[in-house]
């Protein structure tokens, strides 16, 4: 394997146009997958070639909704100052 077959987190965030939070979030997805790890910090490296395969499916960061439409609604006035 040559050097040039591998890149860093920074390289592949910034080939696949994402955050380096979304990329940690598709490896623990399984959407993406990391060749190894350096020492005991988030240094991911990547294969060219998985970042690749995973640009070619058009793969898109996708914000979570804010929101759920069944969940329950809150009320969020204050209560009444207490008398006395």
């Amino acid at each position: 394997m040559r050097p040039e077959d591998i890149v860093s987190t920074q390289e592949a965030c910034r080939l696949l146009d994402i955050t380096r939070p979304t990329l940690y979030a598709w490896i623990e997805q399984g959407k993406v997958r990391a060749w190894g790890k350096l020492g005991g910090h988030e240094a991911w490296f990547f294969l060219k070639t998985e970042v690749n395969r995973v640009k070619a499916k058009g793969l898109k960061y996708e914000r979570a909704p804010l929101y759920s439409p069944m969940a329950k609604p809150t009320n969020h006035r204050r209560p009444p100052p207490a008398n006395g």
